[in-house]
C-alpha cells in the first residue's frame, strides 16, 4: 500500500513548484503497489480530478467530508499598508500565546524576523537552521512564529491559538490549508488576515510566473529544438540553465510550467 499525504499537493505542485509528485502515478505502476490512499483536508473537485489523474488510479473511490471547524474564527483587518499591520502584530506578540504567522515572500519573513525578533522560516534557509526553527515552535520553545508557505507540511503543534496571515494567500484553498494550523486541540483559536490592496500585486507577480505567455512557450520549445540539433532523442539540461538562455523567464518554476504544457 502507498499512502500520500496532503495530497493536493500532486497537483498543486506537480508541474511547478516539485515536479517528482506529479510521478508518484508512474512509481506505483512501476513497483506494482496494488492499493493508493490519498489525503487532503483542501481539494476542489479540480484538484481531486487531478489527483486520481496523475496517480494512475481512474476507478479511486473518493470519500467526501465538511471542512467546516466550529472553533476557528476568521476575521480580517483592513491595514493601510506595513505599519498598520505591524502595530497588530506587536499587539499579537504581546499576548504570549501561541501564533503562527504566514508571509507570502522570502523577504516580508526576514523583515518580520529583524523587527520583532521572532524565529523566521522559508525554503531560503540552510536545513539546519530550518530544522532548528521549526523543532523549537513545535516543541512550545518559543511562542511566536513567521513563516512562507514552505512551513505548514505535517506540522502538528495542537496548542496554536492564533493563525495571521500578514499578506493575502494566492488562492481560497491555501488560506483555508494555512490557518487550519490553528485550533488543532480543539479549543477556540482566532484566524486573521491582515489585507491592504498593495497585496494583490505580489500574488499576481506570482501567478504570472505559473502561467507563463505565449511568447516564453515558443520560445523555450525554440531552445529545446536548438539543443536537440534538430533532431536528438533527448535533451539534458537543468531548468536553471535554460533561465540564462532565455529573455523573458524569471524562474525555474515557469521551466517546469511550460515542460507540463508540451506534456
Amino acid at each position: 500500500m502507498l499512502v500520500i499525504d496532503e495530497a493536493h499537493c500532486i497537483s498543486q505542485w506537480g508541474h511547478d513548484f516539485r515536479p517528482s509528485y506529479a510521478r508518484i502515478g508512474e512509481f506505483a505502476a512501476r513497483y506494482s503497489i496494488p492499493q493508493i490512499c490519498a489525503f487532503t483536508a483542501t481539494a476542489t473537485p479540480t484538484v481531486r480530478e487531478d489527483i486520481v489523474t496523475l496517480l494512475k488510479r481512474e476507478d479511486m473511490e473518493i470519500m467526501v467530508r465538511g471542512f467546516k471547524r466550529p472553533n476557528l474564527a476568521f476575521s480580517i483587518r483592513r491595514c493601510s499598508g506595513a505599519s498598520d499591520k505591524d502595530s497588530f502584530i506587536a499587539g499579537q506578540i504581546n499576548k504570549g500565546q501561541p501564533t503562527l504567522i504566514y508571509a507570502s515572500t522570502r523577504k516580508a519573513v526576514d523583515s518580520l524576523t529583524k523587527k520583532f525578533d521572532i524565529p523566521g522560516y522559508h525554503a531560503g534557509m540552510e536545513s539546519e537552521s530550518r530544522h532548528a526553527v521549526q523543532e523549537e515552535f513545535i516543541s512550545g520553545k518559543c511562542p511566536v512564529m513567521v513563516a512562507t508557505n514552505a512551513f505548514g507540511m505535517g506540522i502538528d503543534r495542537p496548542d496554536i491559538r492564533c493563525v495571521v496571515h500578514y499578506n493575502l494567500p494566492g488562492s481560497l484553498e491555501a488560506y483555508y490549508q494555512e490557518a487550519g494550523r490553528a485550533g488543532r486541540d480543539g479549543e477556540n483559536a482566532e484566524c486573521v488576515l491582515l489585507y491592504s490592496y498593495a497585496d494583490r500585486y505580489t500574488q499576481e507577480f506570482l501567478i504570472d510566473l505559473s502561467n507563463p505567455e505565449e511568447a516564453l512557450i515558443r520560445q523555450v520549445f525554440n531552445l529545446l529544438v536548438e539543443m536537440s540539433n534538430n533532431g536528438a532523442d533527448s535533451v539534458e539540461a537543468t531548468a536553471s540553465s535554460m533561465v540564462a538562455q532565455l529573455d523573458d523567464c524569471k524562474s525555474d518554476g515557469q521551466i517546469y510550467t511550460v515542460l507540463h504544457i508540451f506534456e
